[in-house]
């Protein structure tokens, strides 16, 4: 049996309250002591001994009590009450607490803070209602997120995770290794994961071998909000022959319906295992459930620890943005990239990163596909699927869209279960765009494309985005990926770059077994502007000019020379791209390559790559800060400017190419250089299957090695250096 109790309108609630089970009506003290009027069962345990032994306050292992001793015990203070409940020694009017001792009471304290307003403990002032429990400590002592902290190892409390039905027989509770019921026949020894001994505590499920319950629902703390890139990791124990299943599910307030973050089947194995899931943005309170599902005959181990709860507060308010092209958002005043802007995710906290927005350049599939369109022409065998909640395959497909966060939310997804076969694809195109501006300029190319991916499955295949200036075939590839990456939403970048009109596609391929669901939400572009007119069906056979041979515009200049942009003038071809400036504007080094260049912010400063359009071995723009499980070995972490994740370089992934195949990083044709002129660079060639790095430079149809390193140089960056000399009309 179980009950509910609570201390009053102050808000301070207890998790549980579990009574023993006893066969008489009266308490009856040990025999040859005298007891007050037999008294009854409701008394005994209550810290005040009736039995004049004071057996009555013996064995009171079974009771959850509380004399405010030592804290608070497993009680929680409601967040919403004001005023609160504090705990102290004796005061005016009371000299003693209930037990009679000059120690510990709980007194119901006068309202410290105007309405709306909760107090800080020690004095330090008030705070927003709002922000308790909002992952961001502002009272001096961090009170505010006292009772929902972001780690918790159980260590001391339960950190506000709780039972919902106390006392039912099938209940979470906290311990240690001694308390986990010893009647579990062939299982180790269950240690605590934090300090993998007996002395840690955690949480674990306990089953009354007369309980019929068949759930055991642990609670939460609840939440004010989260941010974009909220993630929660916790470890979790689940092993033995009839265990049963265990899901994690996400409450919003305001919403009917539970959303499944993640789902364990059965025994999982005698060990701990690390979980990952995302919570994303959420904009309204929330808390999480964790519940244990009982097939019957409970005969096994369930248990919980180290729940961690990362990159989960707001953005901070800033009076101006550290970094040159950050977003100030304007109600928060907290600074984001440029890049997170009208990518359909509140990255503010404000929502202002995403007004004003054009609807034709994003869609999250809420209300349809938007301007993107399926392949209508027969060159893909099947549709993407527009769906909300799970894949109707188990053990693939995400649980959520990327958008809401939420199980309502609608995504696109490739359906990898029969009629579908190995190599079916499926193909979405997006609207036509206008030629991006500086595509042949050199300059860091404006145009971007965000979307967000899951692939989750140990069959999946592969997704792939390829641009196209014709109406018909697949154009060539930006972007490829393969294989399962785990069951999260992996956001991807793309610079576009075309002096011609073009169209995006997106094609998903299929595995090889059903277990290989692909997802796609969130499509957005950021500086492009879509083309009135469609493609043409052949690609025009004169290309437009590019740097090598073009002049600057409005060329007015005799045979030989080439004008100047302002003020007018006119300079010999020859002084193009030769790292000076002969005009008084500098257009005669406008789409040439930059004397320094250190990749920030994707700007290629004139280098471009060359690939073949058959595979997607080509040279991009990357960071560290994007690598996700199963790439650590194909790229740096760090760039080499920074030393940081967010730093910028330069990358061709062979991990994305086949043996053999090549890809360039040119820079347009340079006219001279100086004795003295060196090249110098810092490359990273790791992992054991790496081919070669070569530089070259290239003097009319003539090309020869001047720099080449072979294999795997070790996960470092290193120093590279080329002497050029005097030289003229060539390109590295």
């Amino acid at each position: 049996m179980g009950q509910q109790a609570g201390l009053g309108g102050a808000g301070l609630g207890v998790a549980g309250l579990r009574l023993a089970v006893l066969l008489t009506a009266v308490l009856r003290c040990v025999p040859g002591y005298a007891a007050t009027g037999s008294p009854p069962l409701e008394r005994a345990c209550d810290f005040t001994p009736d039995c004049e032994d004071g057996s009555d306050e013996l064995d009171c292992e079974g009771y959850q009590r509380c004399d405010f001793q030592e804290g608070y015990c497993d009680l929680v203070q409601s967040l919403e009450a004001v005023p609160g409940w504090t705990r102290r020694p004796g005061g005016p009017g009371i000299k003693h607490d209930h037990t009679n001792n000059q120690s510990e009471r709980v007194k119901l304290s006068a309202p410290p803070c105007a309405p709306g307003l909760v107090p800080c403990g020690g004095g330090g002032g008030c705070v927003q209602a709002s922000q308790v429990c909002d992952f961001t400590p502002q009272c001096p002592h961090g009170d505010d997120e006292k009772h929902c902290p972001a780690l918790c190892d159980f260590g001391t409390d339960g950190c506000g995770w709780y039972e919902v039905s106390p006392g039912d027989g099938f209940d979470w509770m906290r311990g240690q290794t001694e308390d986990v019921p010893p009647d579990y026949h062939g299982h180790p020894e269950l240690l605590d994961h934090s300090t993998n001994t007996t002395e840690g505590h955690f949480l674990f499920v306990v089953q009354n071998s007369s309980s019929l319950s068949p759930r055991a629902v642990l609670r939460g703390p609840q939440f004010q909000q989260s941010s974009s890139s909220c993630t929660m990791t916790f470890w979790h124990y689940n092993t033995g022959i009839s265990v049963g299943a265990v899901d994690l599910y996400l409450r919003v307030s305001g919403s009917d319906n539970n959303t499944v973050l993640w789902r364990a089947f059965n025994s999982q194995g005698p060990r701990w295992n690390r979980v990952e899931v995302q919570l994303g943005r959420i904009p309204r309170p929330f808390h999480l459930l964790l519940a244990k599902l009982s097939m019957g005959m409970f005969d096994g181990v369930s248990a919980l620890d180290d729940v961690v709860f990362q990159n989960c507060s707001l953005p901070p308010a800033a009076e101006a943005c550290p970094k040159a092209g950050q977003f100030h958002c304007a109600r928060s005043r907290a600074c984001v990239d440029h890049l997170q802007v009208c990518d359909l995710t509140d990255d503010c906290g404000d929502g202002s990163d995403e007004e004003g927005c054009s609807p034709d350049l994003q869609c999250d599939f809420e209300e349809g596909l938007c301007s993107w369109s399926q392949d209508a022409s027969g060159a893909d065998v099947f549709d993407w699927t527009r769906v909300r909640g799970p894949t109707p395959t188990l053990s693939t497909g995400p649980w959520k869209d990327h958008t809401l966060g939420l199980a309502g939310g609608h995504y696109l997804y490739i359906e990898a279960s029969a009629p579908q076969a190995f190599g079916d694809t499926a193909v979405l195109l997006s609207p036509v765009f206008q030629p991006t501006p500086g595509a042949f300029t050199g300059g860091r190319a404006p145009c971007v494309m965000r979307f967000h991916y899951h692939m989750f499955g140990t069959h999946v295949a592969r997704l792939a985005v390829y641009m196209r200036t014709t109406s018909t075939g697949r154009g060539h590839m930006l972007w490829l990926q393969y294989g399962n990456r785990g069951d999260l939403w992996h956001r991807k970048t793309l610079y576009l770059n075309s002096g011609r009109p073009f169209q995006i596609l997106v094609e998903g391929t299929v595995g090889d077994d059903f277990s290989g669901d692909i997802a796609i939400d969130d499509l957005s572009f950021l500086d492009c502007f879509l083309n009135d007119e469609p493609l043409p069906s052949v690609r025009p056979t004169a290309p437009p000019p590019s740097p090598e041979t073009s002049s600057p515009p409005g060329d007015r200049c005799p045979p030989g020379l080439v004008s100047c942009s302002a003020p007018s003038g006119c300079v010999p071809r020859e002084v193009l791209c030769d790292f000076k400036q002969d005009c008084g504007d500098g257009s005669d080094e406008e789409g040439c390559v930059r004397e320094v260049c250190d990749f920030e912010g994707g700007d290629l400063c004139g280098w471009r790559g060359g690939s073949s359009l058959a595979h997607a071995f080509h040279w991009a723009p990357d960071q560290g800060e994007t690598i996700h499980d199963g790439e650590q070995n194909h790229r740096p972490v760090q760039d080499h400017t920074l030393g940081a994740p967010e730093g910028w370089y330069m990358c061709a992934d062979s991990s994305k190419g086949s043996y053999g195949h090549t890809s360039d990083l040119r820079t347009p044709l340079i006219s001279s250089t100086g004795p003295q002129c060196t090249l110098v660079f810092w490359y990273h060639m790791g992992g054991f299957t790496v081919g070669s790095l070569q530089v070259l430079l290239r003097h009319g149809n003539v090309t020869h090695v001047v720099w080449s390193q072979t294999g795997n140089q070790g996960n470092r960056w290193r120093r590279g250096e080329v002497f050029i000399g005097i030289a003229n009309s060539f390109q590295p």
